[in-house]
């Protein structure tokens, strides 16, 4: 399976409802974004790793993070690695004192607060990102967000989404465009 690093761009309450929140990754070098909905308290203990704010009593995530550097086991990298119904769920891979690997499961929103607190890369699979990424515009400044999927698009949209990834030297979203036109076209 191919995994796509990301990096968080946006955390802000959720429009349509009170009480969540929106976390939303962007794949790095490209122009996908994946919103993942969160509850309060997930939102806040990745809002605390973000801007690296101590508490005077460590968090759960700090805590368990001292744990695993004390222990002397690494995280390598959260991956958000599938679905089960509508939910994402996450993969951890930890390397141990010996350099052998292990991988424990996790939600998404623990993954990525243990990951910004030991600085190891986050990732989604490709296929996730396929199904469930959004297409963004960085290149007007008053829209983050245009249309969901591909499908969603009209032929000339597509090709200039395509010019755009071409020039950002994102092949691999340039393919699946080029996929998404040919169909249209195909239609």
């Amino acid at each position: 399976m191919d995994y796509i690093p990301v990096e968080i761009v946006a955390l802000t309450d959720a429009p349509d409802q009170s009480k969540a929140f929106v976390l939303v990754l962007e794949e790095v070098g490209g122009f996908r974004r994946l919103p993942i909905k969160l509850g309060h308290a997930e939102a806040q203990a990745i809002a605390l790793a973000v801007q690296s704010r101590e508490l005077l009593r460590p968090a759960t995530h700090d805590l368990f993070a001292g744990v695993l550097q004390s222990a002397g086991l690494r995280l390598r990298e959260a991956k958000i690695n599938r679905m089960e119904g509508e939910a994402f769920c996450a993969l951890l891979t930890f390397r141990k004192p010996d350099g052998n690997t292990f991988e424990q499961d996790a939600r998404p929103s623990d993954a990525i607060a243990l990951a910004l607190r030991l600085s190891c890369p986050v990732k989604v699979a490709g296929n996730i990102m396929d199904d469930h990424g959004m297409l963004s515009n960085r290149l007007t400044p008053n829209t983050a967000w245009i249309k969901g999927k591909l499908e969603d698009y009209t032929l000339p949209e597509l090709e200039a989404l395509l010019q755009q990834a071409v020039e950002r030297e994102d092949y691999q979203s340039a393919s699946r465009i080029r996929d998404a036109i040919t169909r249209l076209s195909n239609s």
